[in-house]
């Protein structure tokens, strides 16, 4: 069993927050659109579906 998804758990929401540059309240539409530019619609997209079908088949 992968034990690197044991420190995910564990990790509270402020250091989650930072690791992910992101803000309790979201983003401001400047900032998701500088992520846009960063990462694309597909790249963000593609990520979206492949944790879709990981929560689906229960591995998350």
């Amino acid at each position: 069993m992968d034990r690197s998804m044991d420190n995910f758990w564990s990790t509270s929401e402020d250091e989650l927050l930072h690791k992910l540059e992101a803000s309790r309240y979201g983003l401001t539409s400047i900032e998701a659109r500088q992520k846009l530019d960063i990462f694309g619609l597909n790249t963000i997209k593609k990520m979206s579906d492949f944790f879709f079908l990981l929560i689906k088949l229960e591995i998350l």
